[in-house]
């Protein structure tokens, strides 16, 4: 549901209020690909693109090693 709601702030070109969001889902998930990839592309879009390649790291690290979400820290 979370992540619905994410995607249509981000359909909507609502890029702050889909952060605040994606942020709220990521401590409640701070291993799922979905909601790190999403927060990356809306970081993108709010012009902060060393804070969305920060997050598209950690994605990649999960996707090659999924032995890391289980150890999983919300992204600073």
């Amino acid at each position: 549901m979370a992540i619905q709601i994410e995607n249509i702030k981000i359909q909507n070109e609502d890029y702050e209020n889909a952060e605040t969001l994606l942020n709220r889902a990521l401590k409640i998930e701070p291993s799922s690909i979905a909601v790190l990839a999403n927060l990356g592309d809306t970081l993108n879009h709010l012009n902060r693109p060393e804070e969305a390649l920060t997050l598209l790291d950690k994605l990649f690290e999960f996707i090659r090693d999924p032995n890391l979400s289980q150890r999983a820290a919300v992204p600073e």
